[in-house]
C-alpha cells in the first residue's frame, strides 16, 4: 500500500480520481479550431498527394506549392501560440550549441584582456 504525504495506516485511502476518456472534445487543446487550417492541410495534400514516394516528383510539387506550405506552416505555429502553455518555453528548454574549440576554455577570457 502507497501512503500519500500526511496519511498514516488509520486514515481510510482516498480514492484515484479517474483520467477522463479520450473523446474528440478533449482531444484538440483549441476550443475553437480553426476550419481554414484544416481545409489548408487537406487541399496540400491533395496536391501532393499524386507525387507519392517519388522523391524527385515530391520535391517538384514541394517546389510548385511552397507558398501553401508555407502558408500551412505559418497557421500552425500561430495556433501552438496561442494554445501553448504561458508558463514555460514552447519549445523546451534552450541548448548551448557552441562548444569551445580547445579542451581547456578559460571563460574568464573578457576579464584577462580588460585587466591587461
Amino acid at each position: 500500500m502507497v501512503l500519500g504525504r500526511g496519511s498514516s495506516l488509520a486514515d481510510p485511502p482516498t480514492p484515484t480520481p479517474a483520467r477522463p476518456a479520450l473523446t474528440q472534445t478533449n482531444r484538440n487543446p483549441d476550443p475553437h479550431p480553426n476550419p481554414n487550417q484544416v481545409l489548408a492541410a487537406v487541399q496540400l495534400a491533395r496536391k501532393l498527394q499524386p507525387a507519392g514516394r517519388d522523391l524527385p516528383k515530391l520535391a517538384a510539387a514541394m517546389d510548385e506549392n511552397w507558398r501553401e506550405i508555407y502558408d500551412l506552416a505559418d497557421q500552425i505555429a500561430e495556433r501552438h501560440l496561442r494554445t501553448g502553455p504561458r508558463s514555460s518555453f514552447l519549445e523546451g528548454a534552450p541548448v548551448e550549441r557552441l562548444l569551445p574549440a580547445a579542451t581547456y576554455f578559460d571563460a574568464d577570457w573578457k576579464g584577462k584582456l580588460e585587466s591587461a
